[in-house]
């Protein structure tokens, strides 16, 4: 192995990072194949070495990817929180957020609500200090109301703050005037009202989810709009 001949001072180890890290993206393009794992993991442990954060959150996003596409959901949340927290020390928004996003979406499919309500109040809360409440973080949402949305219908032993939180996503895709970001948060507050026994209240909100749905095309959203109003009467 070629890193076994590099001795183990800083700047070796940092020449291991680089070579480590420019190896990422070929993995990735390749499909993770096999051995990919092991070059992953020892990228994390160098960077780790060196205190490179950033790096170290990358591979573990990297190792979360792998993951999961080998179908391995529990071992991808736990290394997508690892890349989180990495991320979190020093603040990088800018690598926090898809990853958080990905995290909310594995907290719902495996019913940790608390997880889901800490992880979406961290990431919207870093998104206001830093003033980037409009932006997409490259995702096809605006990232800022749709995990507020999302994070209103993980809070359900409290409705009166779950539907707080919840609006206060809408009114912000409302603002941004986003079409897909619109059909999923008017859904998610018509879900919470409804599931608060306020059906009527619900209800307006179905049309808006549906129209946006039908917009953009997003099947899944329009189907569970058509549920809900279903519900709501």
């Amino acid at each position: 192995n070629l890193f076994d001949n590099l001795s183990e001072t800083k700047d070796k180890n940092e020449e291991k990072l680089e070579i480590h890290n420019l190896m990422r993206v070929p993995i990735a393009m390749l499909g993770y194949p096999p051995g990919s794992l092991k070059i992953l993991e020892a990228g994390a442990s160098v960077a780790e070495e060196v205190d490179n954060k950033k790096l170290l959150a990358r591979f573990y996003n990297n190792i979360s990817i792998l993951h999961t596409s080998r179908g391995d959901s529990l071992l991808s949340i736990a290394n997508s929180e690892k890349s989180f927290q990495e991320a979190r020390h020093i603040e990088d928004i800018e690598m926090m957020a898809p990853v958080a996003l990905s995290l909310c979406y594995a907290y719902v499919s495996t019913c940790q609500y608390d997880k889901l309500i800490d992880i979406s109040l961290a990431i919207t809360g870093l998104i206001e200090k830093t003033g980037k409440e409009s932006e997409f973080f490259k995702t096809p949402f605006n990232l800022y109301a749709f995990i507020l949305a999302l994070c209103g219908m993980g809070i359900r032993g409290d409705f009166k703050r779950g539907l707080q939180i919840s609006d206060k996503g809408l009114q912000h895709a409302i603002k941004m005037g986003h079409a897909t970001t619109l059909a999923f948060a008017e859904l998610q507050q018509a879900s919470l009202l409804a599931l608060k026994g306020e059906g009527k209240m619900a209800i307006p909100h179905c049309p808006n989810s549906i129209k946006h749905s039908e917009d953009t095309e997003w099947p899944t959203i329009l189907s569970q709009a058509w549920t809900v109003l279903a519900y709501a009467n």
